[in-house]
C-alpha cells in the first residue's frame, strides 16, 4: 500500500452545521443532511470548525490534471503558506472521491505514486479523505450557487473561495523545475514518437487512429523510437528517459505532457487532433458528449522554450492520408532527416 490507510468516507461539520460534502468534476457541493442519515451510514465527522487552517483540493485520476492541477498547485500553495506566518498551522485535505482504490496499490499508476512521494518528500502536511463514495451520489435539486470554482479554503471558522486566474503557466514551470531534480548531465539525442496503442480510457475516442501501427511504422522507418509512456516501471524512470529526448512527436493528448521533462529549447511536433471528451454537467447530473481540442500543449512548450510545430489532423481522419501529409511536411521531415 502506498499509504497506511485508505481514505475514509465521512460527513463534514461545516460552520457548526452538518452538511454532506461531495466532490465532482472540480466542484465542491455542500448539501445539508440530517444527523440520523450520518448515524445510519456510520460515517465519520470531519470538523471544519477546528482551529488549524485547511485547504480542500479534489484529486484527479488523469495524469495531466493530477500533475498540473493537483501537484503543482499544492506545491505552490504549500510554499506560499509556509512563507507567510499569517496562516499558522496549515493542512491540505485531499479529497479522493474520483480516485479508484487500485491507485493506492503498489502496482497502481506510476504518476499517482510519484504524486504521493513528492508530497512526502517536500514535507507537505496533508491527509487523504473520501467524501463522496460513488454509491452515495443520489442527490437531487442542487443549488448551483453552491458550486465555488476550484479550491475551497477553510480558515478557522470561516470559509472562503480562492479566486483563480490563469495560473497554468506558473504550474508548468513549477513542474519542469521539479522534474529537473531527477536528472543531471543529460545530452538529449533521441527522436521519439508517442504511441497511443495503450488506449486512454479517459476519452470517448480512445481509438485515436484506426491504423496506429501504420503511423508507428512510418516514424520507425524514419529513425524514431516508439515509446508508450504507460509502460515505464516508475515515473522517475519516465522523467529520466524524456530528459534525453531532443524531438518529441505525438497526437494531441496527455502524452505530450512529457515535454515538461525534456531539456529547454527542444522540439515538439504535435499532430493537432481534436479530442472528444465527456465533461460532467453538475446541473443535469449527466455527461455531455462534446468535441473539443486541447490547446494547452503549445503553452507547455512556450513555458519550456521549446520549438512547437503543429500539424493539422482531422478527427477520425484517414490514416493513410495523414501519413501522406506527414511525409510531405518539409519541417517535420527536416527534423527526421537531421536525426538520420
Amino acid at each position: 500500500m502506498l499509504i497506511n490507510n485508505l481514505p475514509m468516507h465521512l460527513h463534514i461539520n461545516y460552520d457548526k452545521k452538518v452538511r454532506y460534502f461531495e466532490y465532482q468534476s472540480n466542484n465542491h457541493v455542500y448539501i445539508e443532511r440530517e444527523e440520523d442519515f450520518i448515524n445510519k451510514n456510520n460515517y465519520e465527522i470531519l470538523d471544519l470548525t477546528s482551529k488549524n487552517n485547511k485547504m480542500f483540493i479534489g484529486l484527479h485520476p488523469r495524469i495531466y490534471h493530477n500533475l498540473v492541477d493537483n501537484l503543482a498547485e499544492i506545491l505552490y500553495l504549500d510554499q506560499y503558506f509556509k512563507s507567510n506566518s499569517y496562516w499558522g498551522d496549515f493542512e491540505f485535505i485531499l479529497d479522493s472521491s474520483d480516485i479508484p482504490n487500485y491507485f493506492y496499490m503498489d502496482d497502481g499508476p506510476t504518476f499517482f505514486k510519484f504524486f504521493l512521494n513528492v508530497l512526502q518528500k517536500k514535507h507537505v502536511n496533508f491527509r487523504i479523505i473520501n467524501s463522496a463514495p460513488k454509491r452515495m451520489q443520489e442527490i437531487n435539486d442542487i443549488d448551483t450557487s453552491s458550486y465555488p470554482n476550484k479550491n475551497v479554503l477553510i480558515k478557522v471558522n470561516n470559509c472562503a473561495v480562492i479566486k483563480q486566474g490563469d495560473i497554468k503557466l506558473q504550474n508548468f514551470i513549477l513542474l519542469s523545475n521539479l522534474f529537473k531534480e531527477y536528472y543531471k548531465d543529460v545530452i538529449p539525442n533521441k527522436t521519439v514518437y508517442l504511441s497511443r496503442n495503450v488506449k486512454n480510457a479517459n476519452y470517448l475516442n480512445t481509438e485515436r487512429q484506426k491504423e496506429e501501427n501504420d503511423i508507428e511504422d512510418f516514424f520507425k522507418s524514419n529513425g524514431c523510437e516508439i515509446i508508450v509512456p504507460e509502460t515505464f516501471d516508475t515515473f522517475e524512470d519516465q522523467i529520466k528517459y524524456f530528459s534525453s529526448v531532443k524531438t518529441l512527436i505525438g497526437l494531441t493528448g496527455s502524452g505530450l505532457l512529457n515535454m515538461l521533462m525534456m531539456l529547454d529549447n527542444s522540439n515538439v511536433v504535435e499532430i493537432y487532433t481534436p479530442i472528444e471528451s465527456s465533461p460532467f454537467d453538475p446541473i443535469t447530473r449527466s455527461r455531455n458528449k462534446t468535441l473539443s481540442t486541447h490547446h494547452f500543449y503549445r503553452e507547455v512548450a512556450w513555458a519550456k522554450h521549446h520549438t512547437h510545430i503543429s500539424i493539422k489532423n482531422e478527427y477520425k481522419s484517414n490514416t493513410k492520408k495523414l501519413i501522406n501529409n506527414l511525409s510531405n511536411n518539409k519541417i517535420l521531415m527536416g527534423l527526421l532527416n537531421e536525426k538520420n
